[in-house]
């Protein structure tokens, strides 16, 4: 069972044409009013009415929506129109349910900025090496748009609840494209308030040449200090090392702490090229708990945006069936707003079966979502859309009736609340503090990751 939340469907048909590629440096070129039609009749007959989570009311929304798209082309920049099929596919309210072009394939450009919402608003953490200087800078607003109102604006272009909508706003705000197909610049430079320690200014950031990216691209790789995948970047060090993003780039993590401890991180659940398979790997982690049981085991998942469930659920149910994991202070699980997809399912199935205690900030999806399904790579555009197929159900509530006939995967599963509520914030971020594993386990002091 796949439940690849960013898996790559490029399938051409016989006779069409191929999208545009984008070279290094190229800028994407303006599309004719037939191209664009032809794509939106695929995204209507491939998407829209194969993704099952729209409903009557917002299938005839969205083809109501479409058509008015279709009759106004001729008026509206490439961007326009793409923001508006990303609206579109966000009227089915599910976050699997999508057309994205910034995170998995990228369509339009960037600024040579990333940001980060902490707890205390949204902030600097990583600018191309010219630009080290608002490394750490508080912004407080984009063409004299206060941010958080420039995030409700770019806000509909993607589904998905308060922490997902926030993950994604970290992509939207930094991409001039996104802010002209949401109101929030018009044609022309984009300048950033901020704040640093030596006073409020206005910034002007150009946009950076589109690298044609077809991979995916995690905006909280950018937390990490190093990371190989952001190459080319510049970080703010920390003053102390984070056990999250250690080795950030390991996708699965099992190392061994004082005090009888041990530390388990799963933030991607698939398997990673020149490593033990997953599954395996898995197998290898039980024998060792084993071998030496723990007195406590903490259980990271955050940043986990999902993977395939099947690879990561046969170890994660042996832990929390073990004696371990039946002991009310014996597993200790972490989420934030990018535990996502198979990452909710590895969530619910602890909080179900084990007596571990929650910590951090609420999972980035509702309980009940649609998943499965498929990416549509629009012909012309190049533009990729994803439909939703398979229902996942999360909750001790009853399955909806629109989604019984199709359940992938359920489980009568309690609030996937946490039971202590943590956050972070910029400073604790910037000291190295990770305040939400202090509280699960104070003072962890862990073998270096390998």
């Amino acid at each position: 069972m796949n439940f690849a939340l960013i898996a790559v469907a490029a399938v051409q048909l016989s006779g069409q044409p191929a999208p545009h590629p984008i070279q290094d440096g190229q800028v994407a070129p303006r599309l004719s009013p037939a191209a664009w039609r032809a794509d939106i009749h695929q995204f209507r007959n491939e998407v829209v009415l194969r993704d099952q989570a729209f409903d009557a009311v917002s299938r005839e929304q969205a083809a109501e929506r479409l058509a008015s798209l279709e009759a106004r082309l001729s008026g509206l920049s490439d961007a326009e129109i793409t923001g508006e099929l990303a609206r579109i596919a966000a009227l089915a309210d599910n976050a699997h349910t999508r057309l994205d072009p910034l995170r998995n394939r990228e369509r339009w450009s960037r600024l040579p900025v990333r940001l980060w919402k902490f707890s205390d608003g949204w902030r600097v953490v990583a600018t191309r090496r010219d630009q080290t200087a608002w490394l750490g800078a508080r912004v407080l607003g984009i063409n004299e748009i206060p941010v958080e109102e420039g995030a409700a604006k770019v806000r509909p272009l993607f589904a998905g609840n308060a922490a997902w909508a926030d993950y994604m706003a970290g992509y939207s705000l930094v991409s001039p494209e996104a802010l002209q197909a949401s109101g929030v610049i018009e044609r022309g430079p984009v300048v950033f308030a901020i704040a640093t320690s030596a006073g409020r200014r206005d910034v002007v950031f150009s946009p950076e040449p589109l690298e044609g990216r077809s991979r995916p691209d995690e905006n909280w790789w950018h937390l990490a200090s190093v990371d190989p995948r952001t190459s080319g970047w510049s970080h703010r060090p920390h003053s102390r090392a984070m056990l999250v993003f250690e080795r950030s780039e390991l996708s699965y993590v099992f190392v061994r702490c004082r005090e009888n401890v041990a530390y388990l991180r799963l933030n991607r659940t698939a398997d990673q090229a020149g490593r033990t398979p997953l599954a395996d790997w898995g197998r290898e982690v039980l024998a060792e708990l084993d071998r030496h049981p723990p007195a406590k085991l903490v259980i990271d998942l955050r940043f986990n945006t999902g993977g395939d469930l099947s690879k990561a659920l046969p170890f994660i149910g042996s832990i929390a069936a073990s004696a371990l994991g039946q002991r009310p202070d014996g597993l200790a699980v972490l989420i934030n707003g990018q535990t996502f997809s198979a990452g909710i399912t590895q969530a619910a199935w602890l909080r179900l079966h084990s007596r571990a205690r929650f910590f951090g900030e609420p999972v980035g999806d509702e309980t009940s979502f649609w998943a499965e399904g498929d990416n549509v790579l629009l012909r012309h555009s190049g533009l990729t859309a994803r439909y939703s197929d398979g229902g996942h159900h999360y909750s001790s509530t009853p399955i909806p009736q629109s989604m019984r006939e199709r359940v992938v995967f359920s489980l009568p599963a309690p609030s996937l609340e946490p039971d202590h509520r943590v956050g972070w914030s910029w400073d604790e971020y910037a000291a190295g503090l990770d305040p939400v594993l202090e509280a699960a386990s104070p003072d962890l002091q862990c073998e270096p990751v390998r």
